[in-house]
This record gives structure tokens, sequence and C-alpha cells, in this order.
């Protein structure tokens, strides 16, 4: 027998896929294993994200959706697209990201609008207009309102401020000072009962608009919160099946001669010829 019988014989030979240990059970002559490796689902493939790992071309699809430290996510805060690796390192910088104001707690407010929040909190710990004259007082913004309504309480302050700095020598001299800072005082009690009671009347309205507010923000969040549940589970069944079809046209593009009925249909004759030998043999020996 010379060489080139010896070849065919061997090129006749069943061998399984070479991709077996991953899961293919393809059983073909020598001569077409080569055809189907090029072809084999099970054959590896690169991460078209870029993650390192080398991945079958059946199993890519659901690595670069659920898998792959590269995989594409959206921000829960700004909604932006990110890389699944770089999600906290992007989410603490988010300026969409929701923050606690340190004086009120209030849970609502966005990083980017942090800073002019705590300028303007109204529960930001603030000091007496009197404290270059010695007032040691600090409260909140409404606290600090009520302090100084009470100028009678600074009656001493300003006194003691007033000889201390103004050098003043005399009896005489120092009751008409004293009347002139009663009188000083007598009219910021007077303009400060008006401010009181305005300040009472915006406090009720502020009251009934934080009541508000509050009802609408809760029926905001709630909505936020299904939207982005439905525009992420979109966003995953989107790139699921954008994947998908980008590796079946990957696979038309290599193989666009390849007709996966036409070995089918060899199959079944084939199966169909041995069945009709079957059947033969029994006839004649039932003769």
């Amino acid at each position: 027998m010379d060489d080139s019988a010896n070849t065919e014989l061997i090129l006749e030979q069943e061998v399984y896929c070479s991709h077996k240990s991953r899961g293919c059970r393809k059983v073909m002559a020598l001569s077409e294993l080569e055809t189907h490796l090029k072809a084999c689902m099970y054959g590896l493939v690169h991460c078209p994200l870029k993650c390192g790992q080398a991945i079958t071309i059946k199993s890519l699809p659901q690595h670069m959706a659920s898998l792959c430290r590269r995989r594409i996510i959206g921000c829960q805060y700004c909604e932006e697209d990110i890389a699944w690796d770089t999600r906290e390192e992007h989410e603490k910088s988010c300026p969409k990201r929701p923050v606690s104001c340190m004086y009120c707690h209030k849970q609502t407010i966005i990083q980017k609008d942090l800073k002019s929040h705590l300028e303007n909190c109204s529960l930001k710990p603030t000091n007496c207009r009197l404290k270059p004259l010695g007032c040691k007082y600090m409260g909140t913004q409404l606290e600090v309102d009520e302090h100084e309504a009470i100028w009678s309480t600074h009656m001493d302050i300003i006194l003691k401020y007033i000889l201390q700095n103004n050098n003043i020598n005399g009896q005489d001299k120092s009751k008409n000072r004293m009347a002139d800072v009663v009188q000083i005082v007598k009219n910021l009690n007077s303009e400060n009962s008006e401010l009181t009671d305005r300040v009472n009347e915006l406090s009720e309205r502020v009251e009934s608009l934080e009541t508000t507010n509050k009802s609408l923000t809760e029926q905001l969040t709630k909505l936020e919160t299904i939207q982005k549940a439905d525009i992420a589970s979109m966003r995953t069944l989107i790139e699921v099946l954008r994947k998908e079809l980008e590796v079946i046209e990957a696979f038309k593009k290599a193989f666009p001669s390849y007709d996966p009925t036409s070995k089918l249909m060899f199959r079944n004759n084939e199966k169909k010829t041995k069945n009709q030998k079957f059947e033969s043999v029994f006839r004649l020996t039932d003769h």
C-alpha cells in the first residue's frame, strides 16, 4: 500500500473535536477537523472589552453582559455608561451622588449642590452679631434671631464696651451715655418685635412648603427608582442581544458558504440507508 493510500485511510479516521474538554462533543473524520475548528462554538476568543480573558465563543455574550469586569453598566446616580470595575471610583466623585448635610442631615442633596447648601443651611451654627462686643452666643439662624430680639440682655456688654474703649470720665457724662444707650436699645427692641412677628409668619409658611415638598420628593423618588430599574433591565437585554448579533455576524463573515442544514440532511439520509439495510437482513433471515 502506497503512502497516498495510507494518508487517505488516516484522514477517514473518526476523531473528537480538539475542544472536547470545553464541551464540544462533535465526532468527525480527521479530514473535516480543520474546517470544524474554524466554526466550533467552543473555540477560544479574546474578550472584546479587553478584560484579558479568553472565552469560548458560546459563552462570550453572557460573559460580556454579566461577568466581565469591564462590562458596561449605568451609574446609579447620573446614569452615565461606565465600566463595572471603575464604578466605585466614579460613584465617589459623581456630581449627582446623594450626600447628607452635616448640620440639618438632609439626605436629598446631590454632591454638586452641597457647598451652596452649607452656606445657606438654616441649621448652620451662627454667631450673634454682637460677638465683636463680647457676646459668645451661638446657635442656628432662627435661634440667633430670637436671641438678638432681646437686646436688653446686651445692655451690660454695650456699656462695658463703651466704658473700656472711650475712656469715659465723670458721673454726669456716664449718665448721659447710658441714657443714649437705653434709647438705642428701646429702638432696637421695637424694630426686632416687628421682625420677630415677620419671622414667625415666614416660619409657618416655610413649614407648610416643607411638608408639601417632602410629599412630592417621596413620590418623585419612587418614580425615579422604578424608572432606573426599567432602564437598567432594558440596557442589559439590549447589550446581550447586541453581542450575540456581533458573534453571529462575525461567524457569517468568516464562513459565508457554511450551511448548517446540509450536514443534517446528509446524516438523515445516511441513517435512513442504514435502517433499510438492517430491515433487508431481517427479511432474509425470516425466509
